[in-house]
């Protein structure tokens, strides 16, 4: 599943800014929404409203399109400056700094967009008996602790197995959660796809 989808979301939101744009709007419609709410929401992001947007996520998407060419640049920067741990570490520090992204939505735009991080979000907390302490970090720290509570993030998703375990694991779960919309977690992972692309 992951070795088939997520390249071809790196493709797509690596090839401009506009795309990455659609890629961290997406990351935001999941943001406390199920999967097939945020791939039914998709199709407003350009235009939204409060009800697609509610609370804060309405201000992060406002702040993505004044500065997304900003955060292509300087993650293609990290991305291409470093060995593939440190600018994800980096990378995680730097996203998770922006408004509307914590470490665990920060970790699934790399997911998305680079293969790296991953999303340990409510679903892998329960799977995996992992405190949501261990995953939140504070809106106003120094860079200094915000790149130690990046690296300890990163090296939790590598303790449960990584990022492509944590997309494959996630999207079975969550195809056996829901047998009533999802078939298989093939089809769950598929949609990732299909909705960014």
């Amino acid at each position: 599943m992951y070795k088939k989808h997520q390249p071809m979301i790196s493709s797509y939101a690596r090839a401009n800014a506009s795309n990455m744009k659609q890629v961290l709007g997406f990351v935001l419609l999941t943001i406390r929404m199920p999967l097939d709410r945020a791939v039914a929401d998709i199709d407003s992001l350009p235009y939204p409203d409060k009800s697609t947007l509610w609370g804060f996520k309405w201000d992060a998407w406002h702040n993505i399109n004044k500065t997304y060419k900003e955060i292509y640049e300087n993650l293609e920067t990290y991305y291409e400056a470093y060995d593939s741990d440190t600018a994800s570490n980096h990378m995680l520090a730097y996203l998770s700094s922006l408004k509307g992204f914590g470490l665990v939505k920060a970790g699934f735009a790399l997911q998305l967009i680079y293969g790296l991080s991953g999303c340990i979000d409510t679903h892998n907390l329960r799977i995996h008996g992992v405190s949501i302490n261990q995953v939140r970090v504070g809106k106003n720290i120094k860079p200094n602790s915000r790149l130690k509570r990046a690296i300890e993030y990163n090296k939790l998703v590598a303790k449960l197995g990584g990022t492509e375990f944590l997309w494959n694991n996630w999207c079975n779960y969550v195809a056996q959660q829901q047998p009533n919309k999802y078939t298989n977690g093939y089809e769950v992972s598929k949609l990732h796809t299909e909705v960014i692309t």
